[in-house]
């Protein structure tokens, strides 16, 4: 990932590395991890406990078990 960063910095100073660009756009930076959850399947809604169900269009959903 940092050699990505360092070539698109240097690719947005006219193709020439610049230390202190690459430094201010790691500091700058931040990464997400981002994946997607599942509304209920209306054949398997007892899998997801009462209260608890994802919703769609309702905001984040935060997964516990990376297989889900």
């Amino acid at each position: 990932m940092g050699d990505a960063v360092e070539r698109i910095s240097a690719a947005l100073n006219a193709g020439e590395s610049n230390p202190d660009l690459y430094s201010a756009a790691i500091h700058k930076s931040f990464v997400l991890s981002v994946d997607q959850a599942h509304a209920i399947h209306p054949n398997y809604a007892s899998k997801h406990e009462k209260g608890h169900a994802p919703k769609m269009n309702d905001g984040m959903v935060i997964k516990r078990n990376s297989n889900q």
